[in-house]
């Protein structure tokens, strides 16, 4: 019989909690943090790819005492995401993002660092004599 106490436990791999990014191996850290956020809803990853849900009236964004019951759990889809980020980062990375205002920024300031902008991977990818 197997003993749980004699499992070693290895961080970022739970089915309850998102996988960790302490700033390595990001492809594989992204792709694992893409399939954790849309088991839990699939909503959140359009989130974090398109940006948070802004809700709007008459073309101006409503004031928070205006949102309806939609539009509350809209917005709250954001902070879902952010928290999710939140807890699946290190100290260190968590440090770059914190300062961001919607789990799209945290996003792309996490991909940039990895991946680079698309100039850069451009430039990255280009081969001698090949037109940038």
């Amino acid at each position: 019989m197997v003993s749980i106490s004699n499992i070693p436990y290895v961080e970022g791999f739970s089915t309850n909690s998102p996988p960790l990014f302490n700033g390595t191996n990001y492809t594989f850290w992204k792709s694992r943090i893409k399939i954790y956020i849309c088991s839990i809803n699939f909503d959140l990853w359009s989130i974090l790819e398109k940006g948070p849900f802004v809700p709007q009236k008459d073309g101006r964004v409503k004031k928070v005492e205006e949102f309806d019951e939609f539009d509350s759990r809209k917005m709250t889809l954001n902070f879902q995401a952010m928290n999710i980020l939140s807890c699946a980062l290190d100290a260190n990375e968590y440090n770059r993002v914190r300062g961001c205002d919607s789990a799209h920024e945290m996003w792309k300031l996490l991909e940039v660092t990895p991946e680079g902008t698309k100039s850069s991977k451009r430039i990255k990818n280009c081969h001698v004599g090949e037109r940038l």
